[in-house]
């Protein structure tokens, strides 16, 4: 955790000691105090790639890791994605295996808790949304 340990000095010092994490090889997931309605605190990942910091879900949205269904083709749902990407500036690729990841990156250290605020935050809201019940009107 060397390389993170200032960063994760400031995200407890920005947003308060509810932070925990766990050291994953050459990445820190950090445990977040947000909740989503499937009763699950999210997680993200953080990882430094050259000069960039990279922080993202770890494939857990997609995977349904948090009891979610990630279902973009339903047309209620996506809408309510396309809105949070967007206004999180998220990015999205694919892993080999097909999984989505969604992430931020910045080269600025000081501005690593901040993606990790967005981030949690965003993972929180699609969750929270993918378990509500679409139906298409009739």
């Amino acid at each position: 955790m060397m390389i993170f340990d200032g960063i994760y000095s400031d995200v407890v010092t920005s947003f308060g000691s509810l932070w925990n994490y766990k050291v994953r090889e050459n990445t820190l997931e950090i445990i977040t105090p947000f909740a989503t309605t499937s009763s699950k605190f999210v997680s993200v990942f953080l990882s430094k790639i050259g000069r960039e910091f990279i922080v993202s879900d770890g494939g857990w949205v997609y995977e349904g890791t948090y009891g979610n269904t990630f279902d973009r083709d339903i047309d209620c749902y996506n809408k309510i994605f396309t809105h949070y990407t967007d206004s999180f500036s998220i990015k999205e690729t694919l892993s080999q295996t097909g999984t989505s990841y969604f992430y931020k990156k910045t080269e600025h250290q000081i501005s690593v808790p901040s993606l990790i605020f967005d981030m949690a935050n965003f993972i929180s809201s699609i969750v929270s949304a993918s378990g509500v019940e679409y139906e298409k009107e009739k």
